[in-house]
């Protein structure tokens, strides 16, 4: 093979290797062609930048003698040398580049094709992906340093397992589909960024999404913030697990939407993670099951049955937390309500399972009612502790004006019993075109209306 070294060029001389063997410097050149053979081209000990318009060819440019610029083509390995290369690829690269040394950029505008062979240096290096998208099904080392996958533009499906690859960074415009297995020290999403994909993800520090969206299976020992992004988890086949261990935090302050996850998956949090739900979270027909200690400070929607299981030593509801929807809560060591207890999206049935549910002084329970004696229902498997200055809110729905003598059974049901300091909602917020009474049983809640509205 033809090796090519460029200590420093310029001029406007063209160069065909075809013709002779070369050694020792080229000066002044202007055009390099490679041989028959399988080449290699070295690039000067300076700053470059490298534009190829196909595999083995394009323009270089170095920082040395004003910038010249050098056409190289028919070289089938191209090797930067220990300053800072810039690469730019065309769609389909299939190329072959090997990195010596410095902190280096590699831009890919499209597609990578399967055959192309790219190594980094020992130094920091930065792989961009923008423009059109497309396939990345060639291999990818980025050797030595803190290495970085950069998505600016275009969606992009990563298909080839990367080595040596420590941080994703997604951005405006970017979507990174992550086809393949991968272990991170960071993956950060900004603004419209999007990742989705099959692969696992696995996430050793930091996990940051600011306003971005996840459509991908994550396990993260490190910290998820979720600071006005989405997570809009999907997992793969029913019955599929997706686990969050290894200690960190799982901090939700916008959106957390499981309503992708397939019927019996489960999303889960285990006694080493803190979850801290400040935010929206929507639970589909899948389950979450959070194992530590658990404080709801923000929205939990069950939807289509959905499930969430507070399983860890204390499940609160705060005095700013609302749980409402379809589905079943579990509670295997009672459930503390704080806030607000909404069963349905409209009229629907909220169910506590496995253990107590206790409202405290300013919780509340908020029932819809409609015509055909439909109404929401809560029920507790356990018993339902009413302290002093709880407070039932009953909510007409759909333009139900109230018929006097209809009634709604068992709005709240709790299995071993209605007890409690009080054993009563103190404080009951009526409806406004109506007024109803409440009826308290050993184990159930009826609500008789005594006046319909009074047309004038």
């Amino acid at each position: 093979p033809i090796v090519a070294s460029l200590p420093a060029i310029g001029g406007t001389d063209g160069f065909d290797i075809a013709q002779a063997a070369v050694a020792g410097n080229l000066t002044n050149m202007n055009v390099i062609i490679g041989g028959s053979g399988t080449d290699t081209f070295t690039g000067v000990s300076a700053d470059n930048t490298w534009t190829f318009s196909s595999d083995d060819a394009g323009i270089l440019q170095t920082s040395l003698g004003g910038s010249p610029m050098l056409a190289f083509s028919a070289f089938e390995t191209i090797t930067g040398a220990s300053g800072i290369d810039n690469f730019t690829f065309p769609d389909g690269f299939n190329g072959s580049i090997q990195e010596l040394g410095g902190n280096n950029i590699f831009n890919f505008t499209g597609a990578l094709g399967s055959s192309a062979f790219i190594t980094g240096g020992n130094d920091n290096d930065t792989f961009v992906f923008a423009g059109a998208g497309g396939a990345s099904d060639g291999f990818i080392n980025g050797v030595g340093g803190t290495d970085v996958f950069e998505f600016n533009g275009g969606v992009y499906d990563v298909n080839s397992v990367p080595n040596s690859i420590e941080n994703i960074v997604i951005n405006t415009g970017g979507v990174a589909n992550l086809n393949v297995d991968l272990s991170l020290d960071n993956l950060s999403i900004f603004d419209t960024g999007q990742l989705g994909g099959t692969g696992n993800t696995t996430v050793g520090t930091a996990f940051i999404i600011s306003s971005g969206a996840v459509n991908n299976i994550i396990n993260s020992s490190g910290t998820l913030l979720l600071g006005g992004g989405s997570l809009n988890q999907i997992i793969v086949g029913a019955g599929g697990d997706l686990t969050f261990t290894g200690g960190g935090t799982l901090q939700n302050d916008s959106n957390l939407d499981l309503s992708g996850a397939l019927p019996g998956s489960a999303f889960r949090i285990d006694n080493t993670v803190a979850f801290d739900n400040n935010g929206l979270l929507t639970v589909d027909v899948g389950q979450m099951n959070v194992q530590s200690n658990f404080s709801n400070d923000g929205a939990i929607v069950l939807t289509n049955a959905g499930q969430f299981s507070g399983s860890g030593a204390s499940f609160i509801n705060s005095s700013t937390g609302t749980l409402s929807g379809n589905g079943t809560f579990f509670a295997p060591n009672n459930l503390t309500n704080n806030g607000v207890i909404a069963p349905g999206l409209s009229i629907g049935t909220l169910t506590v399972f496995g253990g107590d549910v206790v409202f405290n002084t300013g919780s509340r329970l908020e029932i819809e009612v409609t015509s055909g004696l439909s109404s929401d229902q809560f029920n507790v498997t356990g018993t339902a502790f009413l302290n002093t200055g709880a407070i039932l809110d009953v909510i007409a729905f759909g333009g139900y004006a109230g018929n006097a003598g209809d009634s709604f059974t068992s709005v709240l049901s709790a299995g071993t019993g209605i007890a409690g300091t009080s054993g009563n909602f103190d404080t009951l917020l009526q409806p406004g075109a109506f007024s109803v009474n409440p009826v308290y049983g050993a184990n159930a809640l009826d609500l008789n209306v005594l006046n319909a509205a009074v047309n004038t």
